[in-house]
């Protein structure tokens, strides 16, 4: 995270485009707090195995998984427009210039 957001910064896209990446980043580290405290708080209340704590764990998994999944899909959105955008540009000028 602490190398995306100076990335986010740095793209050539407009302001709230930076916003969507770096809030997408935050929605990641918010989930990972959150399903750690849901853990933390069923470890408390009991190391034995119950079908809602492991239902509750798993459930607060799956969220960290889709939250990652969103800022995956938002940063290959945004970011790898700009990699492709970049690499045809540079692919466009070495083949022109090696053809004349």
């Amino acid at each position: 995270m602490s190398l995306l957001v100076p990335t986010a910064l740095l793209l050539n896209i407009s302001t709230v485009e930076k916003l969507l990446l770096i809030v997408s980043l935050f929605i990641v580290l918010i989930t990972e707090l959150l399903n750690t405290a849901i853990e933390k708080l069923c470890d408390h209340i009991t190391t034995d195995f119950h079908e809602l704590i492991g239902r509750a764990k798993d459930i607060g998994s799956a969220a960290v998984f889709v939250s990652l999944s969103l800022a995956i899909i938002t940063w290959f959105q945004f970011y790898g427009n700009q990699v492709i955008i970049r690499g045809v540009t540079k692919a466009t000028l070495f083949f022109c210039h090696t053809t004349h």
